[in-house]
């Protein structure tokens, strides 16, 4: 009678045993570990490899692999753990009293200002200036516009088109979000695109349409600025 040992559906229920075990998150979680003590791999190195290299990561796309690693920090143990969801919302994980401060500290910079009575078109507007007013004042603000102002599909490997971020929206928005806030001090860009519908010879119907979407002032309201830069216009003569 053969032992146990050569029995052969013994040694096949040993080897799926041990493929089993190793395949055990805990297993693999050990090895992976030691690995990288070996070769000198660090979590920095891993998470930099993740986002930035294309060869070992399949058919993920770069836009698909950042989606994947934000979703991960989400999760409420890590962002506990790692202290990313310190004096944030609980609803939402946003700090928002971080992001309306940093956009009241927007409110009076150039764009995100008092219409002056200047005579001053949409033309002027700097898009690579208010970007860096973006990055540099509103950092919270910034990254969440990059993440939200996305085609829903452009995390698929399979979208084509272009994933950055659309500088004249992330304008728009954020001069709507600070006129709001501050409708006195920061009407720059209501009043400018206003006077240039105006301009551009738009009926009044559909100015007090785009203005009750709080796009613009009234129409009146604009023909107020259009008097505003005229006498403005008078005085440097």
């Amino acid at each position: 009678m053969p032992s146990p040992a050569s029995d052969p559906s013994s040694r096949a229920a040993r080897r799926r045993g041990d493929t089993e075990k190793c395949h055990r998150p805990t297993t693999i979680f050990q090895k992976t570990i030691q690995y990288w003590l070996q070769a000198g791999y660090t979590i920095e190195m891993f998470l930099q490899d993740w986002v930035e290299k294309d060869l070992y990561t399949g058919k993920l796309a770069r836009s698909s692999r950042v989606k994947r690693l934000r979703d991960a920090l989400k999760n409420p143990v890590l962002s506990h753990v790692v202290g990313l969801d310190v004096g944030t919302s609980r609803t939402t994980g946003l700090d928002m009293g971080g992001l309306t401060s940093e956009l009241d500290s927007l409110v009076g910079q150039p764009f995100f200002d008092k219409f002056d009575g200047k005579s001053t078109t949409v033309q002027d507007i700097d898009l690579p200036i208010i970007m860096e007013q973006l990055r540099t004042i509103t950092p919270s603000w910034f990254r969440l516009l990059d993440y939200l102002l996305h085609n829903r599909r452009s995390s698929w490997a399979s979208y084509s088109a272009s994933v950055a971020l659309d500088e004249r929206l992330a304008y728009v928005v954020t001069a709507l979000v600070c006129h709001t806030r501050a409708r006195d001090s920061s009407n720059w860009f209501s009043k400018v695109f206003g006077v240039y519908l105006h301009g551009s010879g738009v009926k009044r119907r559909v100015i007090d349409v785009i203005s009750g979407l709080g796009l613009c002032g009234s129409y009146n309201n604009i023909n107020e600025v259009i008097t505003q830069i005229a006498q403005a216009a008078r005085e440097c003569i």
